[in-house]
């Protein structure tokens, strides 16, 4: 499902609203010159299916091409789960100056997340604020459990896609 855009990513087995969507794009647009992130979480249904019930803004700074969680706000992730057994189970965040894309760091991130729920995901919004939804591909996940750069660096793709 990389790159799709879509209310509902079946591939995944995860179910976002339009409504969801519509939220991120609403951000993305009072975020015009600035980055933002947030986190998706959602339940789990007997079926196995993910479905994302809320974002949840970290307390977080940012500028034109980059941003970042205060020291403090994984305590607030953890504040915002609540007792219906939600989970995070994917991240969002803008490129109000670029195209969307997972550069290394966004690669990073999306293997910890994916890490924890393998069907995590990655919704990134273009500078057309256009919402476009991403996971690491099992290369991706290999060069990233490899990778000990920090900061933004080039992950060799030669091989096949990483995301």
């Amino acid at each position: 499902c990389a790159r799709v855009r879509a209310a509902t990513c079946m591939a995944m087995a995860m179910e976002i609203s339009k409504e969801l969507v519509s939220s991120v794009v609403a951000i993305a647009r009072l975020h015009k010159d600035m980055e933002f992130m947030s986190w998706i979480l959602g339940v789990e249904s007997n079926e196995g299916q993910l479905r994302a019930t809320k974002l949840y803004a970290p307390k977080q700074a940012s500028d034109k091409s980059e941003v970042w969680e205060t020291a403090d706000s994984c305590l607030g992730v953890l504040q915002a789960l609540d007792l219906r057994g939600e989970k995070v189970i994917g991240w969002v965040h803008s490129h109000p100056t670029f195209d969307a894309f997972l550069s290394s760091v966004d690669q990073h991130q999306q293997f910890l997340v994916q890490s924890l729920e393998s069907r995590a995901i990655a919704v990134v919004t273009d500078q057309k604020e256009m919402p476009f939804f991403f996971q690491l591909t099992p290369l991706g996940m290999e060069t990233c459990k490899a990778c000990v750069s920090a900061g933004f660096h080039l992950h060799d793709n030669e091989k096949g896609p990483l995301f």
